[in-house]
């Protein structure tokens, strides 16, 4: 199967391995804050905005452009979080935890082939919000 993205199998494991921890705790970080109902804990949200810039980081580096594009636009959206123009509410979080659903999905089609999903609702929603 020929990809886009440098075939070394190494640094592909890597990144997949590091991208699920970063997933999981970016939707534990969007739960805990939903659940505040409101009040942005600002650690909370730069942790989150970290491991979205890691993954947008890597994907970009691998040319997983479709990821980079995801997590690019989720990041902008924490910086506006963070900045208090946006507010966290639960459709936010909704959109924001699809999002990275998406990303979780594409990163298994890049390491274990299939067919990849459209991520253009996804895209549209994050748009919503910048």
């Amino acid at each position: 199967m020929s990809m886009a993205y440098d075939d070394d199998e190494e640094v592909l494991q890597v990144f997949e391995e590091e991208t699920m921890e970063r997933l999981a705790d970016i939707e534990g970080g969007l739960l805990e804050l939903e659940r505040s109902q409101g009040r942005v804990d600002g650690e909370r949200v730069h942790a989150i905005f970290r491991s979205a810039h890691s993954i947008k980081a890597g994907a970009g580096l691998l040319k997983m452009h479709d990821i980079q594009e995801l997590a690019h636009k989720a990041e902008n959206i924490l910086q506006r979080i963070r900045n208090g123009e946006v507010a966290p509410d639960g459709e936010l979080v909704t959109v924001l935890l699809e999002a990275f659903d998406s990303v979780n999905d594409l990163l298994r089609v890049y390491r274990h082939g299939g067919n990849k999903p459209q991520i253009q609702d996804r895209l549209a929603a994050l748009e919503r919000y910048l």
